[in-house]
């Protein structure tokens, strides 16, 4: 789907102004609503820029995660407003599965409901491709300092998260881990143990047909009950955990990772 592409509003005040970075990282928040504005997505109908001398007043609706907003929230409607007080700005709060399924309702339909995105690292893949890439504003205005790379962002996290096709489509807002836990009393139980090696010497064949296809290594399948460290792991042994696969598990589900195919 090709994305339509709109002039923005004329730029003065919002953009043009200089902030230092210590202070726009001071309030994350604020460097993602400001960010946001800039960088929204191509789906939803073109990206939109403010200035406080446009009349009449303007409103920017914000999609938001609820687990990381609460912050977002009270900078976007109390501090952003006190420096552009023409501009209203709306957060809406929702949890993973609605925002993401109304994101996603907006860009199918390019409805422009929402003029700032912020999701879940792990809908990037389905996101991306719909964004405009910041560098196209940067090149527009190349002294907005808004627009600078932020030098203390973990690289890992602004490379794999911010960018697509090496192109950067936004900025971290917030970082969160994710924390694997496992029961003691099925991996370390001896008669488990044994049923893990005969259904994986069934099913390994199978396992390693499909890994390249997960952008695993077929070379890694464990053929042992491990703790799992690596994707590999979490893979054979999620399965072997799961009644889909493997009807004698005694779980319903080997893993509750929560994700969507992206």
């Amino acid at each position: 789907m090709e994305a339509r592409r709109e002039e923005p509003y004329e730029l003065k005040g919002f953009l043009d102004q200089r902030i230092s970075r210590r202070a726009a990282l001071s309030k994350a928040a604020k460097v993602a609503i400001g960010v946001g504005v800039a960088a929204v997505v191509a789906g939803a109908g073109g990206y939109y820029a403010y200035t406080t001398t446009f009349k009449p007043k303007r409103k920017i609706r914000v999609v938001a995660i609820a687990h990381a907003a609460p912050g977002m929230k009270a900078v976007a409607e109390e501090d952003f407003v006190k420096e552009y007080p023409n501009i209203e700005v709306e957060t809406l709060l929702f949890d993973w599965e609605t925002g993401r399924d109304r994101q996603i309702h907006d860009f199918s339909t390019r409805a422009g409901e929402y003029d700032v995105y912020m999701w879940d690292c792990i809908y990037t893949g389905a996101f991306a491709p719909h964004c405009y890439p910041i560098e196209d504003l940067k090149a527009k205005y190349p002294d907005a300092e808004i627009f600078k790379d932020y030098g203390d962002l973990l690289p890992t996290v602004d490379s794999r998260y911010c960018h697509w096709e090496g192109k950067r489509i936004g900025y971290t807002i917030c970082a969160n881990v994710m924390a694997m836990f496992y029961r003691k009393d099925l991996w370390e139980n001896p008669d488990i143990q044994d049923k893990y090696r005969k259904w994986i010497d069934k099913n390994i064949d199978d396992l390693k047909a499909k890994a390249p296809e997960l952008g695993l290594n077929p070379d890694k399948i464990p053929t042992e009950l491990v703790v799992p460290k690596v994707l590999e792991d979490v893979y054979a042994i999620g399965r072997f955990f799961t009644k889909k696969f493997n009807p004698d598990s005694p779980v319903e589900a080997g893993n509750t990772i929560m994700a969507m195919r992206t």
